[in-house]
């Protein structure tokens, strides 16, 4: 807390990286499971949903960081005491 955006990307990822992958990783696991139904609709739908999470947790791991170091949103800012 009240740290730049420089220094607060890396804290951030070092505390919430590796949740965020055991988290994508575990739910797109699985949804796989549905990919082995007999059902063709379910099963195409069991593939895209893990290819969801694995998409997710790439933005979130790498798009996103690097939007708010670009964008810099006021919200994101430490308050002034």
């Amino acid at each position: 807390e009240g740290l730049n955006y420089y220094e607060a990307v890396p804290a951030t990822m070092r505390e919430s990286g590796v949740a965020i992958i055991i988290n994508s990783i575990t739910v797109a696991l699985g949804f796989s499971i549905i990919a082995l139904s007999q059902f063709v609709a379910i099963a195409h739908m069991g593939i895209l949903i893990t290819l969801t999470m694995l998409t997710s947790a790439f933005g979130a791991l790498t798009i996103l960081p690097a939007f708010f170091m670009i964008v810099k949103p006021k919200s994101l800012m430490p308050k002034k005491s």
